[in-house]
């Protein structure tokens, strides 16, 4: 199975999200790939099967949960941006991917109820 898909991988990447929003902050794809142990495939900038797969998975799944899609909180290093996937619904895989509300304000309705995704624990099975 690859690593991108295997569901403990995901559900820690879940969980650092989670903890990453009750701290209000952002975290880099290179952060999270660090903490979960994925890398992104060389000169794909976090695309491909990747952290970038890892976290367009998580916004597949808060959409079936119908609350803010969590990925909106991994962005880009050098633009502290959120990738194509999330923003662009042609971009990787369709419209699951993007949240119902700009990145920007997507992270303030995470933020600002970070609770509503304690009771969703490991998501993945």
């Amino acid at each position: 199975m690859n690593k991108t898909e295997d569901p403990n991988v995901l559900n820690k990447a879940w969980e650092i999200l989670v903890k990453t929003a009750h701290a209000k902050k952002v975290i880099t794809y290179s952060e999270l790939g660090d903490q979960i142990g994925v890398g992104s495939p060389k000169g794909q900038h976090g695309q491909g099967r990747g952290v970038g797969h890892i976290a367009g998975e998580i916004g597949k799944k808060c959409n079936e949960q119908k609350v803010p899609c969590l990925n909106a909180l991994c962005v880009d290093k050098n633009t502290g941006r959120c990738g194509s996937g999330l923003v662009d619904p042609n971009a990787s895989g369709g419209p699951e991917h993007v949240p119902t509300l700009p990145e920007d304000l997507e992270r303030g309705v995470i933020w600002t109820w970070p609770g509503i995704y304690d009771a969703i624990e490991k998501p993945f099975s």
